[in-house]
């Protein structure tokens, strides 16, 4: 909770609108620390500088490589997109927590998608969707179905 109201004192710095505040607070809920501010607000410059220093910081941990991963392989600047380092950071994080997690499986997905083999992405998220359990958000379920959908259609991630 102390973290949230520290992230909410930063996004009332940007001069977010209500909606805008609550929507950035909302996707950084579900997140780890790292880099969130920027990336609920979509700067993913500044994301994925703020990922790199906390994974020179903390290299093993799972979330920061996976999080890492999934914004070099889904950021819509093509300058900043980086397909091969996001497929090796988010193999290194499935292989080190033993596949488990469903942000390590989205940016190993993600990663697989930018490098163009869509039906690999698209069969590692058939894999959790599988294993979803049975009080799993609709919202969930729903943006994973998405994706999947897309990489079959040979369409990356793109936020």
């Amino acid at each position: 909770q102390a973290k949230l109201e520290k992230m909410n004192e930063e996004l009332e710095k940007e001069g977010l609108t209500s909606e805008e505040k609550d929507a950035a607070l909302e996707k950084i809920r579900t997140m780890s620390p790292p880099g969130l501010v920027r990336i609920a607000l979509n700067q993913d410059a500044g994301a994925i500088a703020g990922l790199e220093a906390a994974h020179r910081l903390d290299p093993d941990s799972v979330s920061i490589r996976a999080r890492l991963a999934f914004t070099l392989a889904s950021t819509d600047q093509d300058a900043l997109r980086d397909p091969p380092r996001a497929l090796t950071l988010a193999q290194q994080a499935f292989d080190q927590s033993r596949a488990k997690g469903v942000d390590v499986y989205e940016a190993l997905a993600a990663a697989h998608a930018a490098q163009g083999n869509g039906d690999r992405a698209a069969a590692l998220l058939g894999e959790i969707l599988a294993r979803a359990p049975a009080g799993a958000s609709l919202s969930w379920i729903e943006r994973l179905e998405n994706q999947r959908t897309q990489y079959l259609k040979g369409n990356p991630l793109r936020e």
